[in-house]
């Protein structure tokens, strides 16, 4: 006899990349396991650089001079998560991208990155269960 198996989930709505986004849709940032850990540590990062600020008492342009130098000393994003992937490609290995990298990224540009959220901790769809609801919109191709 063969084995019975789930039709795959990508048609549904809380499909994304292989993993199940319903329970983020059900309570919104309620499970901070599937936050951006990179995300995480920057903003943990600069909020402990705000907190030395408020505590010599700097207002205005000096704080944001002394956070902005002192931010450049946080490792850029990627140094912290093996499965960081820039969009387009990795910088400055002469393929993929081509770009040359500058060292400093001017945002979380991670392909598996999704409003905050790290679409790999999301948990994996196992494909067409009770939750299934029909996709409603075609997934943009940007």
């Amino acid at each position: 006899m063969g084995t019975v198996c789930r039709m795959p989930g990508v048609a549904c709505d809380f499909y994304v990349s292989g993993h199940c986004l319903y329970e983020e849709e059900l309570n919104p940032g309620l499970d901070e396991s599937f936050h951006c850990t990179e995300i995480v540590r920057i903003v943990a990062a600069y909020e402990e650089l705000m907190n030395r600020a408020d505590g010599f008492n700097l207002s205005g342009d000096k704080a944001f001079n002394v956070i902005f130098r002192l931010m450049e000393g946080v490792p850029p994003a990627g140094s912290a998560c093996e499965e960081y992937r820039p969009e387009g490609g990795c910088r400055g290995c002469g393929g993929c991208a081509g770009e040359e990298d500058d060292g400093a990224p001017e945002s979380i540009d991670c392909t598996h990155s999704l409003g905050g959220l790290c679409i790999l901790r999301l948990p994996a769809c196992e494909g067409v269960c009770r939750r299934f609801r029909f996709r409603t919109e075609q997934p943009s191709e940007s």
